[in-house]
């Protein structure tokens, strides 16, 4: 109750209409508040003259209120164990959108995780075994070309990643 007449109080001297006082305002005209805003004194009799009261209570107050909605997308748990549960959104093309989505975040946390991890390694294993003679530089060269091609391969699925977040 007493936060109601706080905010209408508010409220009010928000929505203040009628004539604008254009006089320059003369030190601090803001009301002091306390008592959880039980009491609010006004420094000016001024500020009093556009606050209309009036008795509440509360079964006096009704309200009613309706926003209009659809449910857009469903969470649905993964009958095949999945670690994520499945969306299905209300148009089948945002699913199916989403789901590239997906697949093209799993594929770049592969080829950068593990793929060009591995990568580096057998380049440097072949670097390794080409300074004690075991290897070509023909070895280090191909190892060096698989590696690139990871990195190839993670910048393309980063750019379809990218193309597919415009998508949504």
């Amino acid at each position: 109750m007493k936060q109601c007449i706080v905010l209408l109080l508010i409220f009010l001297t928000a929505c203040r209409g009628g004539e604008k006082d254009h006089s320059p305002v003369k030190g601090d005209s803001r009301p002091t508040v306390t008592a959880d805003g039980v009491n609010i004194k006004f420094k000016e009799a001024a500020n009093l003259s556009f606050i209309k009261t009036t008795h509440l209570s509360a079964s006096s107050l009704t309200s009613e209120l309706h926003f209009p909605a659809r449910v857009a997308a469903t969470s649905v748990a993964s009958q095949e164990g999945a670690e994520r549960n499945i969306i299905l959104f209300e148009d089948p093309e945002l699913t199916d959108n989403y789901m590239a989505l997906i697949q093209h975040l799993i594929t770049v946390n592969q080829i950068k995780n593990v793929n060009i991890k591995q990568k580096t390694t057998e380049l440097n294993r072949m670097k390794d075994l080409a300074e004690n003679g075991a290897a070509t530089g023909k070895d280090v060269l191909e190892a060096e070309t698989a590696l690139a091609v990871e990195n190839a391969h993670l910048g393309n699925e980063r750019a379809s990643l990218i193309e597919q977040e415009a998508m949504k």
